[in-house]
């Protein structure tokens, strides 16, 4: 992003989920905007699908993207859909070097803020119960009980290797 002068996590994450899409149209395969299309059923535009049948690289995408989620409601709206429908934030938060992921946590946090669209990125909580975010996330509603076990199979479990001596389970 930083070499290509994209300053805009989102704008980034939404180039590189689209961009499968983009080269979909390029080749002449409809189908992927088409199915675009079935994702922002009811939303009363096309704002994207026409954007995409104009991008030419991933670099201009995420550009245009970036100059104009400020100021059209309505393709970040668009954008707001298939960003939460396909998680692409929580998948592009995988790829990010783990030293990295506080600052991109921040900083797409705060762009979110910027932009008046966090709601849609946020878990919201109604009523009792919990919320359970991330790997290895456990959330426990009212009243639960959380047990958990592990099985040991003889002494070298933890190196990932069986050995022939009897294990135990509990």
């Amino acid at each position: 992003m930083t070499k290509a002068g994209i300053k805009s996590i989102y704008a980034g994450v939404a180039s590189s989920t689209l961009w499968p899409v983009v080269v979909a149209a390029q080749q002449g395969e409809w189908g992927a905007l088409t199915a675009l299309g079935g994702v922002l059923a009811g939303m009363g535009g096309g704002l994207l699908t026409n954007r995409i049948q104009r991008w030419q690289d991933k670099v201009a995408s995420a550009k245009d993207i970036e100059q104009e989620i400020t100021k059209d409601e309505n393709l970040r709206r668009e954008l707001d859909v298939v960003l939460e429908k396909l998680g692409a934030f929580a998948l592009a938060r995988e790829k990010v070097a783990a030293k990295e992921r506080a600052w991109f946590d921040q900083t797409l946090r705060e762009e979110l803020q910027q932009l008046g669209n966090i709601q849609h990125f946020q878990a919201t909580l109604h009523g009792s119960g919990a919320i359970g975010q991330g790997a290895g996330a456990i959330a426990l509603g009212e009243g639960a009980t959380f047990i958990q076990t592990k099985k040991y199979v003889g002494k070298e479990i933890a190196q990932g290797r069986r050995t022939s001596s009897p294990g135990w389970s509990g």
